[in-house]
């Protein structure tokens, strides 16, 4: 899509950036968490997470549609950051940054890529397309549908307020053998962990969540824990069924990685807090069309998305940030 003449993101397109710092939690400072209590120190400091400190970031707060629409519109939201840890590491473009793409609904509306493929030429049939899904994903894209009913919501207060997950499984530390020693998943929640409040949005300004987080982050700021839910193969056969009604207690853990969509139930698996991400008091908005994440690319082995959407993603993601900074034909 386009507005104004200009290529827009593919996803994400409607945000706000703000320039922001990443502390990266020590081993004192997670001793005296609660959220931390009866977890090795050792197991949460791995990878980026080793070693302690203040890095420079950038964040993102966007819906998640690649139009720009009004932000009374239902949407998932989205909240997306980059880390620059200042030659600590490199990522797989040689760079030292660590890209980070999360969002206000704790699963994804799919889970391989196949699936998401199938559920783009079921959107596109509405804009005239001719390709036809492969009837064999229409439960796959019936689920799609259930997704958006749940987490594409109008009723969201502020992005500050909001918690949001990566719904991707990442490595979390590598042994010698350069397999991962964890399978994470993230999330950050407000650090004044409060309950995200829900408020109707009829009657406000269509950009309200833009102004809202701009006069935010030039008052009061904003701040963000980041945790990691630990991946455990015989708790997570024992979950409830989840908001879509989902159990897998057959599944290995490659079938839970490649299916990468599928919630981790909390109540079973619960999260760690290993670092947090501030926009400090007085911030302003940010430049940042020329910005564009790519989680994969922007990783490092140690703390890299799994599974074939991730896989995927970074192919899209690269020929989307490509198509739209006009370097291809």
């Amino acid at each position: 899509p386009t507005s104004g003449g200009k290529i827009e993101r593919g996803t994400h397109a409607k945000g706000t950036c703000f320039q922001g710092k990443f502390h990266v939690f020590s081993e004192a400072e997670l001793a005296s968490r609660p959220d931390t209590e009866g977890e090795r120190p050792a197991r949460l400091r791995q990878g980026i997470f080793a070693q302690d400190g203040d890095y420079a970031a950038k964040v993102r707060f966007a819906n998640a549609k690649g139009t720009t629409e009004s932000d009374l519109e239902g949407d998932v939201r989205g909240f997306s950051f980059t880390v620059d840890f200042a030659g600590r590491r490199t990522d797989f473009s040689g760079e030292s940054r660590q890209d980070f793409m999360l969002n206000n609904s704790p699963m994804f509306a799919v889970n391989t890529a196949h699936e998401f493929y199938e559920l783009l030429k079921t959107i596109r049939l509405q804009g005239g397309d001719v390709q036809i899904p492969n009837p064999l994903y229409i439960p796959s894209i019936k689920r799609a549908v259930k997704f958006g009913g749940l987490y594409q919501t109008n009723d969201v207060k502020s992005y500050a307020t909001e918690s949001y997950w990566s719904n991707l499984p990442y490595t979390h530390g590598l042994n010698d053998d350069k397999s991962p020693k964890d399978l994470v998943k993230y999330k950050a929640i407000p650090c004044d962990g409060l309950p995200t409040p829900h408020e109707p949005s009829a009657g406000k300004a269509k950009d309200y969540l833009q102004s809202e987080i701009a006069t935010r982050a030039g008052t009061s700021g904003i701040c963000f824990l980041l945790q990691v839910q630990f991946f455990d193969l015989e708790k997570i056969r024992r979950q409830p069924n989840g908001a879509l009604g989902s159990q897998h207690s057959r599944w290995t853990t490659s079938q839970w990685i490649e299916n990468g969509g599928e919630n981790w139930d909390e109540q079973v698996l619960p999260f760690r807090t290993v670092a947090q991400i501030e926009v400090e008091p007085g911030g302003s908005r940010i430049a940042c069309e020329d910005w564009y994440l790519n989680t994969r690319l922007h990783s490092n082995p140690a703390n890299q998305p799994l599974g074939s959407v991730a896989r995927v993603r970074t192919l899209i993601e690269e020929s989307s940030r490509a198509h739209r900074m006009g370097e291809t034909p």
